[in-house]
């Protein structure tokens, strides 16, 4: 897995918005302030609800209905 092991220099944050759409906000932004390098989100309103809070994170696609992720990553500035 090109040299990531989960846990050591891949650490996996899962949210859920519990079919709650005025939570992604809220959620968006606790996942930014865990300083990620990349956020992937699993449908269209995380993407756009993670976009409203940072410009400065690569931001990720959907995954796809098979677990493929479709990535056309954005690349932005990087947090430090």
């Amino acid at each position: 897995m090109l040299g990531y092991t989960e846990g050591k220099n891949l650490f996996l944050e899962i949210r859920y918005a519990d079919g709650k759409s005025e939570r992604l906000p809220t959620l968006a932004r606790e996942l930014i302030g865990l300083k990620p390098d990349v956020l992937v989100a699993s449908n269209d309103p995380v993407i756009v609800a993670i976009r409203r809070e940072t410009r400065t994170l690569a931001s990720a696609s959907r995954l796809q209905e098979d677990g493929r992720m479709n990535i056309p990553v954005q690349r932005a500035s990087k947090t430090t």
